[in-house]
């Protein structure tokens, strides 16, 4: 679970990689996201204030990454499958200025800019 920067809303990870969006004032359900690489959890959830973004990962190691402009409504912008044999993740850890994600693995490190999406 994750809150909002703000305190407004709450991020809740879930079994078969899905993720609930709910207004901690209210209680009330906004949205729920799902992404289609895995069958897995949600292990981690990032939010990046600054990009109005919520980034799942996963315990398979996929990533998805949701635009949360319209919080009720977030759209997908990318996906990636990144299961291998290897590809557990134990810890990830996101840049205090949110340029880079950090995603410690079992056997392996990766460093993804937050900008692109792309392995630094």
């Amino acid at each position: 679970v994750q809150c909002s920067p703000d305190g407004v809303y709450a991020f809740c990870g879930q079994y078969l990689n899905t993720a609930t969006i709910f207004h901690l004032g209210s209680g009330e359900k906004l949205a729920t996201v799902t992404s289609e690489f895995s069958s897995g959890f949600v292990k981690f959830l990032l939010i990046l204030d600054t990009a109005q973004e919520m980034v799942m990962v996963d315990n398979e190691g996929s990533l998805s990454v949701w635009n949360t402009e319209e919080i009720a409504n977030p759209q997908l912008t990318d996906d990636f499958d990144c299961r291998r044999e290897d590809s557990e993740v134990v810890s990830i850890e996101l840049s205090e200025d949110q340029s880079a994600i950090l995603i410690c693995k079992a056997l392996s490190i990766e460093l993804l800019d937050t900008h692109v999406w792309k392995v630094a």
